[in-house]
């Protein structure tokens, strides 16, 4: 798919517009989905070899050439012959300490290769995070890579053709960590399970690998969306399978003000992009109008104008995560 590994090519996803800095909820649950890819990037490259049925073995050779395999590897290579799934649960439930030398080890992977930056928060364009100068930052997939392995992804499920196993793969560490609606349509979605779910019937890898839930974190996660009353997708998969996709928010709502009240729509557009420029945050209109489009650090906001009431008005324009 890319000249990335599989571990890279989901994080390059799964970590872009996440908390740089601290090991958030939805961060922990991208984190444990990486370290399950790991597993799956060694089915992949050969050193977790199928046996009979659903039992797979550790090659005893088995090794890897990136610093981030490492971190995780030796929670699991000494388990045996065991299910996929019980490797999977194994290299998910390591540390906190392991996570973050794992994030660690993986963002630095690549930075060397300039797919991975980081730059403030968003949230620090946000009027009451400006007040308080609150120091928040973020990790940035670099534009065209992000878009190169998304369209990739979106290719290879949604053509009329069998996807591949590094696609599956990806498909369900996505799905896991509750970023697949950072990349497709709830159309797509649709689309995306019913091929699955067709596929469930005729490889016992897609059977295994879908299984398979990584509750661990991502249960808090869940919780605290329905807690909030946010919605989460909830899609049936094959026969009688279903599992939740929670969209996973990489920032709360974003409130920018403008320089002067009742701006026409212009100029205050025109404000937000210079707000969000000197921050270092990449941003291009989609669409103009009372209520722009703005692709922001690859993710899609709705710049909805708004205020703040107070003994002084502040208006300005509210950034909310547009669905795809």
């Amino acid at each position: 798919m890319t000249d990335f590994t599989l571990t890279q090519t989901y994080s390059l996803i799964a970590l872009n517009a996440q908390d740089s800095l601290n090991l958030t909820t939805a961060k922990k649950a991208a984190l444990r989905c990486a370290a399950a890819a790991v597993v799956l990037e060694s089915y992949l490259n050969g050193t977790l070899v199928a046996q009979k049925g659903d039992i797979f073995t550790f090659d005893a050779c088995t090794k890897n050439d990136f610093l981030y395999a490492e971190t995780v590897l030796p929670a699991v290579t000494g388990l045996g012959s065991q299910p996929l799934s019980r490797f999977l649960k194994a290299a998910a439930a390591i540390s906190a300490k392991r996570l973050k030398a794992l994030e660690r080890n993986i963002a630095d992977s690549l930075k060397g290769v300039d797919a991975l930056t980081e730059i403030p928060n968003l949230m620090g364009c946000d009027y009451f995070y400006c007040s308080a100068q609150v120091n928040i930052r973020e990790y940035r997939t670099q534009e065209t890579t992000y878009l190169a392995i998304t369209e990739a992804l979106r290719a290879d499920i949604l053509e009329d053709v069998i996807p591949t196993d590094e696609t599956l793969c990806l498909l369900w560490l996505l799905k896991e960590s509750g970023s697949l609606a950072d990349v497709f349509s709830q159309t797509e979605l649709d689309l995306v399970m019913q091929k699955i779910g067709t596929l469930l019937h005729t490889a016992p890898f897609v059977k295994t690998l879908f299984g398979t839930q990584l509750h661990h974190g991502l249960q808090l996660t869940v919780k605290a969306f329905l807690k909030s009353k946010k919605a989460f997708v909830k899609t049936p998969l094959g026969t009688g399978i279903n599992y939740a996709l929670p969209i996973l928010e990489r920032s709360q709502s974003v409130f920018i003000d403008t320089e002067a009240y009742f701006s026409n729509g212009e100029k205050r557009l025109n404000d937000v992009l210079e707000r969000l420029a000197l921050q270092g945050h990449s941003c291009s209109v989609l669409r103009t109008g009372e209520v722009p489009l703005l692709k922001i650090d690859n993710i899609v906001y709705e710049a909805i104008p708004d205020y703040v009431g107070g003994k002084m008005p502040v208006h300005g324009v509210r950034l909310r995560k547009y669905p795809l």
